[in-house]
């Protein structure tokens, strides 16, 4: 195959242009320069930030690493929008001639950028309402439910139940349930000898079950005061509000700390 043509094109483009690919050049760098001290600014702003609210942080955390990721996203988004006007404005060409004077060409552009920043508009604004964060398990449009492992520009990216991904168009999604945040109530039923139930047990019960409450994963576990005496035994009913998606860990891990720490006290786990 002979590149002797494209050679000579590429060179005389070069030669024709070289003011203005120069002046790019230049440009590229200054805006990666731009680029890296925004981020740099923006660490600095989120540290100070964690730095004043140290005790809500590990709560809202998951929301402040998306948050600056999807600042990183839109600077990204500026930066190379203002190249883009700066390259063409370079080789004068008519951005708006060229979209609406194009015919079939600019008709598809216009789709193009429309289709995109709608996709755009609609992830910033899913994400700023702190619709999902990374890490969080959801379910969208009903349909697909996964873990939100990334986004970019356009896409709300997924990891299913088997393993693959999955990209959704933010222009797409009319429905999100966010099952790391939806609590659900379960409860463990317990069943007492009448002589082993006092104020004191129940006390001590209380304090162990303290231990798994957690105000960061919003899990509360507590005793519920509706008490029924059958027989010769008491029954009565743990309560735990979860998210959705710790549920069924949680249920194993009480029932199994139960036994192992109340074995003394508790008849039967019903």
């Amino acid at each position: 195959m002979n590149f002797n043509l494209p050679v000579r094109y590429f060179k005389k483009f070069i030669d024709i242009y070289s003011e203005e690919l120069t002046n790019i050049g230049w440009f590229i760098v200054f805006l990666i320069f731009v680029y890296l001290i925004l981020i740099l600014i923006l660490k600095i702003i989120f540290k100070t930030t964690i730095k004043f609210t140290k005790k809500k942080y590990e709560a809202h955390k998951e929301w402040i690493i998306t948050i600056f990721d999807a600042l990183k996203l839109i600077i990204r988004f500026l930066l190379i929008l203002i190249f883009t006007i700066y390259a063409f404005n370079q080789f004068k060409i008519n951005i708006n001639a060229l979209l609406t004077g194009a015919g079939a060409l600019g008709a598809i552009l216009i789709i193009i950028f429309q289709n995109t920043l709608k996709d755009i508009f609609m992830g910033w604004i899913s994400i700023f309402e702190d619709n999902f964060r990374k890490g969080e398990t959801v379910v969208i449009n009903n349909t697909f439910k996964g873990k939100v492992i990334d986004f970019t520009f356009r896409y709300l990216i997924l990891r299913l139940d088997d393993g693959s991904l999955l990209k959704i168009p933010f222009n797409k999604i009319d429905i999100i349930n966010n099952f790391s945040r939806y609590r659900n109530i379960s409860e463990i039923k317990i069943r007492i000898n009448k002589e082993n139930f006092n104020d004191e047990f129940l006390q001590l019960l209380e304090k162990h079950l303290d231990t798994f409450n957690d105000i960061n994963k919003k899990i509360e576990v507590f005793i519920d005061k509706n008490i029924v005496l059958t027989n010769n035994f008491y029954d009565f009913k743990i309560k735990i509000k979860s998210p959705f998606v710790l549920r069924d860990k949680l249920l194993i891990q009480i029932k199994s700390d139960l036994l192992k720490n109340f074995s003394n006290y508790i008849s039967e786990i019903l």
